[in-house]
């Protein structure tokens, strides 16, 4: 708990630093097992420079623990306190919380996110459980969002009286980004690798009060790692979606060793979202008027069949890369029976 305290504080800014300290004075009072509140582990206090820089920061925003509605802000941290564990940090425009596997299993994931893909958060499990040293550790955080009064809410601007499409009680506190890593966590906890009851997890909730807060937060986290145009929101048909979803999944399940977690992978290995997104692009639905994900399965093998019956010089007249890559390439796919991932050409056909 020592180690988790010091890693935590070292990641911060003076000024998070002086929140966390402020947060904990606050909330004395822990709902889960961590080791903050001992003074050998309190970062240094902040500098005057610093100190005006934390207290700027949360006074631009309208901070829900200095706005008239303090009452509704003390409820409101209550409830966070109950579902998350202990606050750490008010920034005014996000709340900060320690929390624990325990926590985070029941809460519910923003209904236009990705498809979650419970294989793939047990590979990332797996990869961390055989990773040495890192399988105690945890980069970056879970991001969530809250639904709140308009007045708390840090896009109190753009808040219209209309009902907003997806609101409920039920989707009140969820996750924006980070649902696989929570499930890798579960996976991990449920094997006694990761502690179920810990608060060790950093998250990061950011009260909002509409769909449109929603979608524009998610888009730019993905920005570093740019998300793909299939899982934008508000891009493309839900149920174009599923089927792609559906199609790809199938053929993960029963190819998986060409199916890798990078989406740098090389041929003839594919990457899932990947290959969702280029059938996505290439609108393959509508060309073949494919209606489910039955269809599109059923199309995407027909399709590897043919492909496979192919001789080596018909593959290098269409195949654009080096002979050494398509020897490699053509060993593999017929080792595996899968042969989408050695030319995609044929997505454009």
């Amino acid at each position: 708990r020592r180690f988790v305290c010091q890693r935590l504080i070292r990641s911060m800014t003076e000024a998070e630093r002086a929140a966390m300290m402020k947060g904990i004075e606050l909330h004395a009072e822990p709902e889960c097992a961590v080791a903050t509140t001992a003074p050998q582990h309190q970062a240094p206090a902040a500098d005057s420079e610093s100190d005006s820089c934390g207290q700027s920061a949360a006074s631009s925003y309208n901070s829900p623990t200095s706005s008239p509605n303090s009452a509704l802000a003390r409820e409101a941290d209550a409830s966070h306190n109950h579902a998350l564990g202990t606050m750490v940090a008010d920034l005014g425009y996000k709340r900060v919380y320690i929390s624990s596997v325990e926590k985070l299993r029941g809460l519910t994931v923003w209904e236009k996110n990705r498809a979650f893909k419970p294989h793939r958060a047990a590979a990332i499990g797996k990869d961390k459980i055989s990773s040495g040293w890192r399988k105690q550790v945890l980069p970056g955080v879970i991001t969530c969002f809250e639904f709140v009064e308009p007045q708390l809410a840090i896009d109190a601007e753009i808040v219209t009286p209309e009902p907003v499409e997806g609101r409920s009680n039920e989707t009140r506190l969820g996750i924006l980004d980070g649902q696989h890593r929570r499930g890798a966590l579960m996976f991990m906890a449920d094997r006694h690798a990761w502690p179920e009851n810990l608060c060790n997890v950093l998250v990061e909730v950011f009260p909002i009060a509409t769909e449109t807060a929603a979608k524009e937060l998610f888009t730019e986290i993905n920005k570093m790692e740019p998300v793909k145009l299939v899982d934008l929101p508000g891009v493309g048909e839900a149920d174009v979606k599923l089927a792609l979803s559906y199609a790809a999944d199938a053929l993960e399940r029963k190819f998986p060793d060409m199916f890798k977690l990078s989406a740098r992978c090389r041929p003839p290995h594919v990457h899932a979202d990947t290959l969702r997104d280029e059938l996505f692009q290439c609108d393959i639905l509508s060309r073949f008027e494919l209606r489910t994900g039955d269809d599109l399965l059923a199309y995407l093998l027909s399709v590897n069949e043919k492909m496979s019956k192919r001789s080596n010089d018909e593959w290098r007249a269409v195949f654009r890369g080096k002979q050494s890559e398509l020897d490699r390439s053509l060993a593999k796919a017929r080792q595996h029976g899968f042969f989408l991932g050695v030319d995609k050409a044929w997505m454009h056909r």
